[in-house]
């Protein structure tokens, strides 16, 4: 799966065990290049070690909301409409020129 936003193409990883759910982008030091995918689930930012964009879409990928620059240590709550939530490093992509592919 892939997103573009201006013009950029960024992978997307699926998270699709526990232990990838668990990690995410935990003890990254260093802003990478691509989002994790996670389904409808509670999110935190705990052992983050860099601010985190959040977009939350519905089956089709219709863009719910976006939480942007979440800090370490927060605890995103689960929102019965979502069923993806995309996790990026902050500040890498306009989050207004969101396309899915």
């Amino acid at each position: 799966m892939k997103l573009i936003s201006d013009n950029k193409i960024y992978d997307i990883k699926i998270c699709n065990n526990f232990k990838s759910k668990l990690i995410g982008f935990m003890f990254k030091r260093k802003k990478v290049n691509y989002g994790l995918r996670f389904d409808n689930c509670i999110l935190h930012t705990f052992f983050c070690f860099q601010n985190l964009d959040l977009i939350m879409t519905d089956v089709d990928n219709k863009i719910i909301c976006i939480y942007q620059n979440v800090k370490p240590n927060k605890i995103i709550p689960k929102n019965n409409k979502v069923k993806y939530i995309y996790e990026f490093s902050s500040n890498i992509l306009n989050l207004n020129d969101i396309n899915f592919k």
